[in-house]
């Protein structure tokens, strides 16, 4: 795990960005634990094991800033059988840790006005930061987002955003034994966004609230059969969760995670691309508890 110290880098950085919210913005900061009963390998951050249970804890934070959005989680994630099955030699651990920081800058917070182009009320400029333990993962990303006025999500809390990043990542899968020649890290790709978030009560006064993830990782290569290790295939990752507030700053609530990547995110040698499997779906039960 020699990424521990970006991943405390991250960790630093993106709950820093708390000390800066306004006291009458949307925040929360959370922990959280679930668990699922079928888990199978990805590309995405290691998560998997051999479709065995997964236990996940997540710190999460969430907040407006006097310039924009704050967005940072990390989990430490268990399962019952190695990560990586024949790839994961030399990272053999059942537990991985996985850090993400997203954040942006508003320009209506910047220019101290509203904006308002027809659905679009207000457009910023946003990073994305991630470092994981398995195989050392790191990425960078920059691009802008679009803040929409949908029908709906018109709570004071809600948000709906479509972002455009410009995306770099690694880590020592490409760059090791298994990676390319030139020990270079993955090619350069677009990456795109769509998150939802949305409160609201039902008639017997029980709160609720829900997000919805979705990304789409714009490939750099058409053939699932690439032999380029550091090639990036069409990839989508869906996160949907919704949570009812039980008692006091308790929620319950589930997790639904679907991740597709058209080279196939099966480990095992003998049938890793063309003849993968290419999806995964984990439903999971979660616990919240929010220090707010």
């Amino acid at each position: 795990m020699k990424n521990i110290s970006k991943i405390l880098a991250l960790i630093l950085l993106g709950m820093s960005f708390s000390v800066l919210a306004q006291g009458d913005l949307y925040a929360t900061t959370n922990i959280q634990i679930s668990k699922a009963n079928s888990a199978d390998n990805d590309f995405i951050t290691g998560y998997g094991a051999d479709d065995g249970d997964r236990i996940q804890v997540r710190l999460e934070h969430q907040s407006e800033y006097a310039l924009g959005e704050n967005y940072f989680f990390m989990d430490w994630v268990n399962f019952d059988t190695p990560a990586g099955g024949a790839y994961g030699e030399g990272d053999t651990g059942t537990s991985e840790i996985y850090a993400l920081w997203n954040g942006d800058m508003r320009l209506s917070k910047l220019r101290k006005r509203e904006i308002n182009f027809g659905i679009i009320n207000d457009i910023s400029f946003a990073w994305r930061l991630e470092a994981g333990s398995f195989f050392d993962y790191t990425s960078s990303a920059f691009g802008f987002g679009l803040h929409l006025d949908v029908p709906g999500f018109s709570g004071e809390d809600d948000s709906v955003v479509l972002n455009w990043w410009r995306r770099s990542n690694c880590d020592e899968y490409v760059t090791g034994p298994y990676g390319s020649p030139d020990g270079g890290c993955y090619d350069n790709h677009n990456f795109f966004g769509l998150t939802t978030r949305k409160y609201w009560e039902t008639s017997n006064g029980m709160r609720w609230n829900h997000q919805t993830i979705l990304r789409y990782q714009d490939g750099t290569t058409s053939d699932k059969a690439d032999p380029n290790p550091a090639a990036r295939h069409d990839r989508v990752f869906l996160e949907i969760e919704i949570f009812a507030h039980i008692y006091k700053n308790l929620q319950l609530g589930a997790r639904y995670e679907y991740f597709w990547d058209e080279g196939g995110i099966d480990y095992d040698r003998t049938t890793f691309a063309p003849d993968a499997r290419d999806s995964n779906s984990i439903p999971m039960i979660v616990l919240k508890y929010d220090f707010h």
